[in-house]
């Protein structure tokens, strides 16, 4: 099982913007907002993460590479050498020279959601030619020894091509993350959810291959990963400058905003009562043994449990 060791400041996550250029049938976000946080209030947060010595940022999103300070947004994290930068993307506008250089020249991971190994599977999760797309800017990546990790989002769509995905990660000597797809968004409306028996079916595939695999597989089928919500030394920063403990997490559970701006250690502080709350959940009460989405939550993520009112 995965451990995680923690300390005060090691990891923020910033989604500086709502808005994507997809329209993903598994999205958690669903209807999106088209907010943009401002490129001062992103670099004031930067700087802040920098002077409390946290080691990891990542720009999210929404899709980050829609905001239109993008570049300079990467530009400037850059100067600040965090031990880590990253940016989770559909991968989509790294096919801009402008951007894809940005990324090179600061040795940003790009860590994209691919959701499928073949081009009728990611097609018709995330759109027409997406899959072409993503592959020549997988070409460019490897030809410029950028580093970057493959995230698959396992639902009723892709459950059969576990194999089919670990062979995807292993062509291109990618990390791959292989997480349930959580009963939330887009995802309830299109019907995507696995059942229990599916998601025993994909752990089986997952255990049969995982051991023999060259590359690393991070995934909550066969090992429980630690619950992003629940982690007290990661702080999430949505696109109205909130602090939240998982972007999968309603607005209303956001740490609101003052017209005096708080700081991050700040809003750090007040983030923790939920943060706990996420990190001791267990799935033990009498209703969780007859709950259809128990096996979810015993995957580590609580986001389910957290919008069924569980938490």
């Amino acid at each position: 099982m995965n451990t995680h060791v923690m300390s005060p400041h090691t990891r923020v996550k910033l989604a500086i913007v709502d808005g994507c250029n997809l329209s993903c049938s598994h999205c958690y976000m669903g209807e999106m907002k088209e907010t943009q946080n401002s490129a001062p209030n992103v670099k004031r947060r930067i700087d802040e993460a920098a002077e409390l010595g946290v080691r990891i940022l990542d720009f999210t999103g929404g899709e980050p590479t829609q905001h239109k300070d993008i570049v300079e947004l990467i530009d400037y994290a850059g100067s600040k050498h965090f031990s880590v930068l990253n940016l989770s993307t559909n991968g989509m506008a790294l096919a801009k020279r402008e951007l894809f250089e940005a990324v090179h020249r600061n040795h940003v991971t790009c860590n994209i959601s691919m959701d499928g190994a073949t081009e009728q599977t990611v097609d018709r999760i995330r759109g027409k030619n997406v899959f072409r797309r993503l592959e020549e800017v997988l070409s460019r990546l490897d030809a410029h020894k950028i580093r970057f990790s493959l995230r698959f989002s396992i639902n009723k769509v892709n459950m059969r091509e576990i194999g089919a995905i670990i062979d995807y990660g292993e062509r291109w000597g990618a990390k791959i993350d292989m997480e349930p797809t959580q009963k939330i968004g887009n995802a309830i409306e299109n019907q995507l959810i696995l059942d229990a028996t599916e998601k025993a079916d994909v752990a089986q595939e997952i255990a049969a291959r995982k051991p023999h695999a060259t590359i690393e597989i991070e995934e909550s089928f066969t090992d429980q990963i630690p619950c992003d919500g629940g982690m007290s030394d990661l702080l999430t920063v949505n696109a109205d400058d909130q602090a939240v403990s998982c972007l999968m997490i309603s607005r209303s559970y956001a740490i609101p905003v003052p017209e005096q701006r708080v700081s991050l250690s700040q809003q750090w502080s007040k983030i923790q009562g939920l943060k706990t709350k996420m990190r001791d959940f267990k799935p033990v009460f009498p209703a969780c043994k007859t709950c259809e989405y128990l096996h979810i939550c015993e995957t580590g993520c609580h986001v389910t449990a957290h919008a069924k009112g569980c938490i």
